[in-house]
């Protein structure tokens, strides 16, 4: 009867340490080309973000949705003006035009919903939830609902992983200053140029909770003095680059060594960068 040799000890190491000695090789330029295609996806989103925001300011005669209160809060039902009538109208507005929260999925900074569970809504996954402040405090994404109501009831608060800029207010309040060239935010389609930033991930220093919000593509939550600086990148940036759509439709990249302080609001309540 014939016998077949099989594998020693020794070859199956050597061919065991090739194995992993590839890997080691392609998973660098696996891990970027995966990074570069959720880019594209991020990309696609904001387009298609800008195209639902004119689409809808066109049927208000050409207004965009008062916002207020932080860029991301696209809900809060508690806040009122002076007339009783709801300030954050974002949400409310864009909601036929948006049809699936997927489009606020960038698949870049989806590690959020896990290092930020009860952080404002800010992470990727639209149909998050949590009741963690209880009752009418409760938040979630684009798509949630309130469990266990019939008929069914939003939460207070709707956040998600993008800052709008269009026709933001922080309650009410325009900002004190501007920087490295920034341009007071469009109110209506026939203020959208070039150089109006129209929506990108957050980068935000909140006097309130004393955070930054890093929230540009490999970004993070950090907590520390909130002051950013005019001339120079915000302190312990850890984000590659943040896409910024410009009211009139284009999107670029900017890259973390460009990222600056743009606007100041009354009392560096809050500051926000691009």
């Amino acid at each position: 009867m014939k016998q077949t040799k099989g594998f020693t000890l020794v070859e199956l190491l050597v061919v065991i340490s090739i194995i992993a000695l590839l890997l080691s090789i392609l998973m660098p330029s696996l891990n970027k080309a995966r990074m570069s295609a959720q880019r594209v996806v991020c990309m696609h989103n904001v387009k298609q973000m800008h195209l639902a925001a004119f689409a809808q300011a066109t049927d208000a005669k050409g207004k965009f949705p008062s916002h207020s209160t932080v860029p991301w809060l696209v809900r809060d039902a508690l806040s009122l003006d002076s007339a009783g009538q709801e300030i954050e109208q974002v949400y409310n507005a864009l909601k036929p035009y948006i049809a699936e929260g997927k489009l606020f999925q960038c698949g870049v900074i989806r590690k959020f919903a896990k290092e930020s569970p009860n952080d404002w809504g800010m992470c990727a996954d639209s149909k998050w939830y949590t009741a963690f402040y209880g009752g009418a405090n409760d938040k979630g994404g684009w798509d949630s609902v309130r469990p266990n109501t019939s008929p069914k009831q939003l939460p207070r608060f709707i956040g998600v992983p993008y800052a709008w800029y269009a026709n933001y207010r922080y309650y009410g309040a325009l900002p004190s200053t501007y920087h490295n060239g920034a341009k007071p935010f469009a109110t209506q389609t026939a203020e959208g140029t070039s150089t109006s930033p129209f929506i990108s991930h957050l980068f935000m220093c909140d006097k309130g909770p004393t955070k930054f919000r890093d929230y540009g593509h490999g970004g993070s939550t950090m907590k520390w003095n909130p002051i950013m600086r005019p001339d120079a990148p915000p302190t312990l940036l850890k984000t590659q680059d943040n896409p910024v759509g410009w009211a009139d439709g284009h999107v670029t990249y900017v890259k973390s060594k460009d990222i600056r302080l743009r606007v100041v609001y009354p009392g560096n309540q809050v500051q926000l960068a691009w």
